[in-house]
């Protein structure tokens, strides 16, 4: 008996030593590992940051205190956002990330949900878009990171490379696993921390950058691009690509292939990353945290806009004043009417509304204020055909003065009957409802 449980000792012990050494490399514990990331160095937290999806129906959000959050990505309508903070040749971004990535259960022929990591994206970043952080949408991506589902719900963590020399990511992006790694599944209702390193090497002349992955603090993937030449099979030609003077901007997309029709919370597929600490050394080998973006000054602008001919007397006048301003703030704007100085007119949920009594031709001036030094004006004219009696009140002194005689070479007047007002409201409200 003795040597019977000698003999599964050694064999346990012999079992245990062969399972260590043919454990996977990057085998992840996600409970172990952490980056320090304060509020301060927290680019997930502010909206300011990134720029916000414009061509779809998926929903990108930035909440000051949970985070970033990519929801209702469905086939080909990916959730996209792309780092307003500059461009950068050396960096470490690390994230922490939520995956909750599920795929369709029927419906769709691929099944998988994926997320990616953009990178090296040759766009300046005053003339960028969120949906630059899609390779195929400017065809300006170098490279990204793939975690997440795979095609048939398989886990995948991987670099892809694109020719974007040749404009050209929408066919050539391809992924590269090196031997000795396995792709690493976190979608697993943990959160991970997702992290690539982007540096340049010279080893023994040999020039270019590296490519690195970790999740939780072990590395995942890794790839090195040469300052070499390169070929594309679609442009037929050859081109001198040096990876080691590239420097780009930064997006996040996710991608999956679950029909249309499901509502977001049916799918219950999203991703949210709760951190994003951005790590420079392009002015610095020991590397300087990325501070936020300050929030972007929209300036206020007029827009062309045009009057009918002419209106008859007796008549509302409705003009939404928004139609007369381009304004991509979110700031309150403020609005003045004036003729010759002089109000002219209501406001009205947002519309200007005017009953002219007095043929003439009218120069009314729009005044937009967001602040004192962000403002504009646009200036209409109306041509008013024939007159109507005002209709008597015994409130006339709490109605509205003549404007000023001579507005427009006519003598106006802005005296409104409160059934003629009532009149107005109910059009604009019957407006507002249609």
């Amino acid at each position: 008996m003795k040597k019977i449980l000698s003999l599964v000792t050694v064999f346990a012990l012999l079992f245990g030593l062969t399972l260590s050494v043919f454990r996977p490399v990057n085998t992840v514990r996600a409970d172990e590992y952490t980056v320090e990331c304060s509020d301060e160095e927290n680019l997930a937290i502010n909206k300011h940051n990134w720029f916000f999806p414009t061509l779809n129906s998926a929903q990108f959000t930035v909440d000051e205190t949970s985070g970033m959050k990519f929801d209702n990505f469905i086939k080909d309508q990916q959730c996209v956002t792309y780092f307003r903070g500059g461009n950068f040749s050396e960096f470490k971004l690390s994230l922490l990330v939520n995956a909750n990535l599920n795929i369709p259960e029927k419906g769709a022929q691929w099944k998988y949900s994926e997320a990616y990591i953009t990178f090296l994206i040759d766009r300046a970043p005053e003339d960028a878009l969120a949906e630059d952080g899609k390779p195929w949408y400017a065809n300006k991506v170098y490279g990204s990171f793939c975690f997440g589902l795979t095609s048939g719900g398989l886990p995948i963590s991987r670099f892809m490379y694109y020719n974007a020399f040749a404009s050209n990511c929408q066919t050539s992006g391809q992924f590269y696993q090196p031997s000795g790694y396995t792709d690493v599944n976190v979608v697993d209702g943990k959160d991970h921390w997702i992290e690539i390193e982007i540096k340049n090497y010279n080893n023994d002349g040999v020039t270019g950058k590296k490519w690195i992955a970790y999740i939780d603090g072990v590395k995942v993937a890794e790839f090195d691009r040469d300052d070499d030449y390169y070929y594309d099979s679609d442009t037929a030609r050859e081109y001198e690509v040096k990876y080691s003077e590239l420097s780009g901007g930064i997006g996040i997309y996710t991608n999956s292939d679950w029909p249309g029709g499901y509502a977001p919370s049916r799918m219950n597929n999203f991703l949210e990353v709760k951190k994003a600490k951005l790590i420079s050394y392009d002015d610095n080998p020991e590397g300087e945290v990325v501070g936020q973006c300050a929030a972007p000054v929209f300036k206020i602008t007029a827009n062309e806009y045009q009057v009918a001919p002419s209106y008859d007397a007796g008549d509302p006048v409705e003009i939404q004043l928004s139609d007369l301003f381009v304004y991509e703030g979110t700031d309150e704007v403020t609005y003045e009417v004036t003729c010759n100085g002089e109000p002219i007119g209501e406001i009205i949920n947002g519309f200007w509304a005017w009953i002219p009594t007095t043929e003439g031709s009218y120069d009314i001036d729009f005044t937009a204020t967001v602040s004192e030094d962000n403002l504009a004006k646009n200036y209409l004219t109306i041509r008013v055909n024939g007159s109507v009696e005002p209709e008597s009140s015994t409130n006339t002194e709490s109605n509205a003065e003549s404007v000023a005689e001579g507005c427009g070479g006519s003598i106006a007047t802005t005296f409104f009957p409160i059934a003629l007002l009532a009149g107005v409201v109910l059009i604009i409200k019957r407006r507002n409802n249609e």
